[in-house]
């Protein structure tokens, strides 16, 4: 159902190539929600290369979800990638910037650009295979366990959750206003975006 104070919307995503190609690097904020609080919820987590990152709450649970339902489907949980965290935290907060809601950014910058753009494709592998989970909603709906039913229900999501290949993740949330083109604002919304991606 969508009604002006509670919606939910997703979408999907997979590209793969065995290619070599170029790169360039962006920088990534400081976690922090639009008028959140100093003392934001955060949670240290293990990244793939074995430091460690700061996600907030809804990015902890939302990870907690996707290796759970891996572990229930006997594959390996995900482990966490910086560089896809970083660069699904600016696709959130960009789509949230320019009032948009897609894969592909209102200029026509794909996934797999943008993750070339932030390091993750580079010439350094012979292969590499991402995917994008995309997901807003508010009040309700906007929670990472109601996102995440979402896109379970849902079968390209599930593919991307589900897929053996992908070994690596990347969660962005951001929480702020989403105006849509019938002039409604949405107050609270939080954006989601998942990069899942593997490469050698």
């Amino acid at each position: 159902m969508i009604s002006k104070y509670v919606i939910t919307v997703f979408a999907a995503a997979v590209v793969a190539a065995m290619v070599a190609v170029g790169s360039s690097a962006i920088a990534a904020e400081k976690l922090r929600s639009p008028g959140a609080a100093a003392q934001e919820d955060t949670f240290t987590v293990a990244t793939c290369g074995g430091r460690t990152i700061e996600l907030n709450a809804e990015e902890k649970r939302s990870l907690d979800l996707h290796n759970a339902k891996r572990k229930a489907n006997d594959l390996k949980p995900f482990c966490v990638n910086t560089i896809l965290t970083d660069a699904a935290r600016a696709h959130a907060r960009d789509m949230l910037a320019r009032d948009y809601f897609a894969h592909n950014t209102p200029r026509g910058v794909t996934p797999a650009a943008r993750l070339e753009r932030s390091g993750y494709i580079t010439s350094e592998f012979s292969y590499w295979t991402v995917g994008e989970n995309i997901a807003w909603g508010s009040v309700d709906l906007g929670a990472p366990d109601s996102i995440f039913k979402a896109w379970m229900n849902s079968a390209d999501h599930r593919h991307n959750i589900l897929n053996g290949r992908f070994r690596q993740i990347g969660i962005g949330m951001r929480q702020g206003t989403l105006a849509t083109r019938d002039g409604d604002a949405y107050k609270g919304s939080r954006m989601y975006a998942a990069e899942f991606g593997a490469r050698r």
